[in-house]
């Protein structure tokens, strides 16, 4: 299915993209609460009125959310808010549409979001790509757990019991040669932090 923005903006309800425009401070004007669902053309014809580089970069969010809705991608975006904590799949979830499962992970879990994306867009590479010649494995559930080390900056909000931190943690140390984990952990803010450079 081709991605349209203005097919996106009819099908998502109106709240999410109150709650989006609310974020970018922009769209201020329009009353959300009072639209219906038939006013989307109003709401698209906001967006045009935008900067185009705006424009663009609105366009490319709602076209992120647009693919995660699809099937093929929407199981991954469970998959990985699961490793996260975030049920997609409970009964309120059910009850809510493929648009608004994803547009919801995308305004409260943004990395979440973006994790389930790239790998969903790995997952379906063709086989004979350039990243699968070159051997570019996905990164198991560990890989990307230092991944997200070096990304925020050597902090990670997780359990203190958390396999995937604990597991690399060890093999890590050993590695670098470190006494102890080189991983610290406060339980009273569930957070770890790298106690080696990360920048």
């Amino acid at each position: 299915m081709h991605f349209a923005p203005a097919a996106f903006v009819r099908h998502v309800p109106g709240k999410f993209l109150q709650d989006y425009f609310a974020k970018r401070r922009q769209l201020n004007e329009i009353a959300w609460e009072a639209l219906s669902p038939t006013d989307s053309k109003l709401v698209h014809e906001a967006i045009l009125q935008l900067p185009t580089a705006q424009v663009r970069e609105i366009h490319g969010h709602f076209r992120a959310v647009w693919e995660m809705a699809a099937r093929e991608y929407a199981c991954w975006l469970i998959q990985v808010a699961r490793e996260h904590g975030v049920d997609l799949t409970g009964p309120e979830q059910r009850e809510k549409s493929a648009y608004e499962r994803a547009f919801r992970m995308f305004l409260d879990h943004p990395a979440v979001f973006e994790e389930a994306r790239a790998l969903a867009h790995w997952e379906n590479l063709p086989r004979r790509s350039t990243e699968r010649r070159n051997g570019m494995g996905r990164p198991t559930a560990e890989g990307r757990v230092l991944l997200d080390f070096l990304r925020n900056g050597g902090k990670l909000t997780r359990r203190g019991d958390d396999m995937d931190v604990l597991r690399p943690g060890r093999r890590l140390g050993a590695w670098m040669g470190a006494e102890g984990s080189p991983f610290q952990y406060v339980p009273s803010r569930l957070l770890w932090s790298a106690r080696f450079e990360t920048r």
